[in-house]
């Protein structure tokens, strides 16, 4: 008796847990997936003042140069001012900064070179987006110039931010 209840003991702690209904039922379906982590397009930018810069009413006067440079050929570039103040007007954008004594102001416009102007994004960063220099190219190219309207620059040392970073639409 002993034997037969140690066996019904065994028997129902099986069914109770489940062991005995442990059997795969009709085919598998196995699925992978490559997960790839890449890195970001690299962007380089680089941003010079021009040689010779003389104080007094200047309009559209060319003050900086940049550069911008990725590792891919493909898509545009848009670059924009940063802590600045900003207006807006027509086809063009101006943003104010000030010098390092602070009632002087210099006010400018981010322009594209070589005709590689895409467009002037909405917004108050007075944006552009600019292609590549050239087709297939990796260069892109801007000015910083003074605005035709409020064009009177006087000696100050002015601190201009510009930002640049991929776009895409």
């Amino acid at each position: 008796m002993k034997k037969y209840t140690l066996s019904l003991l065994t028997l129902s702690v099986a069914l109770s847990s489940g062991a005995a209904f442990a059997n795969i039922i009709g085919p598998a379906s196995d699925k992978s997936v490559d997960v790839t982590f890449s890195e970001g397009s690299i962007i380089g930018h680089t941003l010079t003042q021009v040689s010779g810069l003389e104080p007094g009413n200047i309009p559209n006067k060319i003050i900086a140069q940049g550069k911008v440079t990725t590792d891919s050929e493909s898509g545009n570039i848009k670059v924009a001012f940063t802590g600045a103040g900003a207006t807006t007007g027509g086809d063009y954008s101006i943003h104010r900064f000030d010098g390092l004594v602070a009632t002087n102001k210099i006010w400018v416009s981010l322009q594209p070179v070589n005709g590689n102007f895409v467009k002037r994004p909405s917004g108050m960063d007075g944006g552009i987006v600019i292609k590549p220099d050239t087709d297939g190219g990796t260069d892109f190219s801007y000015t910083i110039n003074v605005g035709s309207v409020n064009s009177n620059v006087v000696a100050d040392t002015y601190r201009i931010n510009v930002k640049a970073h991929r776009w895409v639409e």
